[in-house]
């Protein structure tokens, strides 16, 4: 398991690539408040070492460096349960990508799109469980579906401004126009820029989750030969280089969450 010195040390020798996989290992596999204070120091990003810090004091709220760092940052003190959400989110879509990977069909499909298949399966079943409870309490009553959150619909000019926004370096900005016969409405291409140099990014928008898993087959082709990497968001595709940096990619992701636009 790796340790915050071998972080160190690759550091030193200026590998930030090894860096930044080393540290990235350890908060998934024992995040600690040191740990989350080296992240801070490694971002060149104030907000996104805000973040870090945040969490590194709910680990631990007496951490004199954490609370230091984030008083020079000018930020302020957040509760545990707020700073730590965003771990258990992690850790909870690191066991969504694990859906099936063992059965004949889903084992074939990416880790993004085995996590839109259980997110949906789970949803028809806790809708099924809500209407035979509700059927219980109450017999006479007629049967309702519960109210489900309409999936966002992302466009692609919102997105390209709260990127803006978070402040990362974006240039060679290109809508790609679509093909008739493609199932994405929108291909945003772009060059972002961070400590690792520069990277191309594609942003695929869909209309619903259902365009994203028919067009699985043209996405997966996209990163099969490892060189890229995929992240989805509701109804949108991130590809990206497998040696971006995390941070980074989490910028890119901060702009699908909460969604900018909802459908009509």
């Amino acid at each position: 398991m790796a340790n915050l010195t071998e972080v160190q040390m690759a550091l030193k020798q200026g590998d930030k690539a090894k860096a930044n996989q080393l540290l990235k290992s350890i908060l998934q596999q024992n995040p600690s408040a040191d740990a989350w204070v080296m992240a801070a120091r490694m971002t060149s990003n104030p907000e996104t070492a805000k973040l870090h810090l945040q969490r590194a004091l709910a680990f631990d709220s007496k951490h004199v460096k954490a609370r230091d760092m984030l008083r020079d940052l000018g930020g302020t003190q957040k509760s545990a349960s707020a700073a730590l959400t965003g771990g258990l989110l992690t850790t909870f879509r690191s066991e969504l990508e694990k859906f099936g990977a063992n059965k004949p069909v889903l084992r074939d499909l990416s880790p993004s799109l085995r996590m839109v298949t259980a997110l949906s399966l789970y949803t028809l079943i806790l809708a099924l469980i809500l209407v035979v409870v509700a059927s219980l309490l109450s017999p006479t009553a007629p049967l309702e579906l519960p109210a489900f959150t309409p999936v966002t619909v992302y466009q692609g000019d919102t997105l390209i401004s709260q990127w803006n926004t978070e402040g990362l370096n974006i240039t060679n900005l290109v809508n790609v126009v679509q093909d008739p016969n493609v199932l994405s409405k929108e291909q945003i291409n772009f060059t972002v820029t961070d400590d690792n140099g520069s990277h191309k990014v594609q942003i695929y928008l869909y209309d619903d989750v259902a365009g994203i898993v028919n067009d699985g087959v043209r996405m997966t082709a996209l990163t099969t030969d490892g060189t890229n990497k995929m992240d989805i968001v509701q109804t949108a595709v991130i590809i990206y280089p497998a040696d971006m940096n995390e941070l980074t990619v989490s910028l890119l992701e901060s702009a699908l969450k909460p969604a900018p636009t909802a459908p009509v």
